[in-house]
């Protein structure tokens, strides 16, 4: 501008990466070994005593849409074995296992609808983010199912809003409220023990939050996620298939374009309905967040089931295209 010279500095930070690329970054050997501090599963549960943590890799963040779906097929879990209370069977009690499973499976779909823990054809599996919310919003029929206290069920449910709620959090009493949480869980069950994504959240999720430059839910990967859907249609539909790498490079040209200002002018918002927010999510925020977000309890939660089917959302985005290009 003129003579005058204007630097803007800024730090890159992979908030949107999965646990296997976490485990690859911070030279993590195993799935079940802590990135953070570096223990597994069996001498987390041999000391209680924490080794010091690994802080350079707090920048990872706690991936709080992940979180939701890890800690449902926990609980489902421990539901399976609730009655053998061992996570180690035999032949005997798998097939015990396997018919516990279709009971809660059908009492799922005929009480709450939706299909848990099932293969989901073409890809992954039915124990997806919109599963897990309604899950854990119906805490009471939810704990009726799988025959577990509705009262853990509701802390973690608390502690998943909070993370995600994009407002800033009180550390010292998430902290305190995650202590409790683990105390009940492995008084409870703690012959299953705490999965990796349990032990992040409880253990580390305080001192995460504490070295994130902005809140904890802003940092997530739910942008990554809602492209999944489109590149799916962008290389089935406007990408060549005679190589792979000009499939790939039609697909990065059309990512360009949506991501382009004028382009997103011309896109629908989608409105998305606000949820119910807890008096202890609240309690768990700053004062002035908890202020905004009793005032505006929608923007606590920007997910909602979707009611346009994959090809849909993209042809929304297709038509913005088309109408910016008239």
């Amino acid at each position: 501008m003129g003579d005058m010279n204007i630097s803007v500095p800024y730090q890159l930070r992979l908030t949107m990466v999965d646990g296997k690329n976490i485990n690859a970054l911070t030279d993590t050997k195993s799935p079940q070994t802590c990135y953070i501090c570096k223990r597994t599963q069996k001498q987390r549960r041999a000391s209680s005593v924490l080794p010091p943590d690994v802080i350079e890799n707090y920048r990872f963040g706690l991936s709080t849409v992940h979180a939701w779906i890890r800690v449902f097929e926990f609980l489902l879990h421990v539901a399976y074995r609730l009655e053998l209370q061992n996570k180690r069977l035999n032949k005997r009690e798998q097939g015990e296992v396997k018919a516990r499973k279709r009971e809660i499976q059908e009492q799922f779909k005929a009480r709450l609808s939706p299909r848990v823990d099932q293969p989901r054809q073409g890809f992954g599996n039915t124990n997806d983010e919109n599963t897990a919310r309604r899950f854990f919003e119906k805490s009471a029929e939810s704990a009726s199912i799988l025959g577990l206290d509705e009262g853990v069920i509701k802390r973690f449910r608390v502690i998943l809003k909070t993370l995600s709620s994009k407002f800033d959090i009180d550390v010292d009493n998430f902290g305190e409220y995650a202590r409790e949480t683990k105390e009940v869980v492995q008084d409870r069950y703690g012959w299953f023990g705490l999965t990796p994504t349990l032990h992040k959240i409880l253990d580390h999720g305080g001192n995460v939050i504490r070295n994130r430059p902005v809140p904890i839910g802003v940092l997530t990967e739910e942008a990554q996620e809602a492209r999944h859907k489109e590149c799916r249609y962008f290389r089935l539909n406007n990408a060549r298939k005679t190589s792979r790498e000009e499939n790939v490079f039609d697909l990065y040209s059309m990512l360009m374009i949506l991501s382009d200002p004028l382009v997103n002018s011309f896109r629908d918002v989608v409105e998305t309905k606000g949820r119910s927010v807890d008096e202890e999510v609240t309690d768990l925020l700053l004062s002035g967040s908890s202020r905004d977000i009793r005032c505006h309890p929608e923007e606590s939660e920007q997910h909602s089931d979707s009611e346009y089917s994959d090809a849909d959302s993209a042809d929304s985005r297709q038509d913005a295209i088309d109408s910016s290009c008239e």
